[in-house]
């Protein structure tokens, strides 16, 4: 009789090899004070091998003085009311396996420094 050949299914040499991208960090919704710093913060469990890209209202958001990715991060050295309106998303992707994930929309609530202001309490005046 001819001997009995037992091969593997191709799918167990597949288990474990592809890791998902976990965020340890997303970005959050924020107030902002218009022409003031801020940063959106976007991390993830595995980094090595993986890229990020941040979109602003869908679209990829290309570097500037003002605003620009430094490592993961999304940093603004002067939010603007009108160019940074809208919603920010950071996505997050594997340069091996090309899987990529994407956090929650995170927004900013951009106020001028004098709206920021009248909303304190007037200074009570006392006798």
């Amino acid at each position: 009789p001819a001997p009995c050949v037992t091969s593997f299914p191709a799918f167990l040499s597949a288990v474990g090899t592809r890791a998902r991208i976990l965020f340890t960090k997303e970005p959050s919704s924020q107030d902002a004070l218009h022409g003031r710093s801020a940063i959106l913060r976007c991390e993830v469990e595995e980094p090595s091998g993986v890229e990020f890209e941040w979109l602003h209202n869908g679209l990829s958001v290309q570097d500037t003085e003002r605003r620009f990715q430094e490592g993961s991060n999304l940093q603004f050295t002067a939010v603007d009311r009108q160019q940074d309106a809208g919603s920010f998303q950071c996505v997050a992707r594997s340069t091996v396996t090309g899987e990529e994930a994407r956090t929650a929309n995170a927004s900013f609530n951009i106020k001028c420094e004098y709206e920021s202001r009248a909303s304190e309490p007037a200074p009570s005046l006392s006798s």
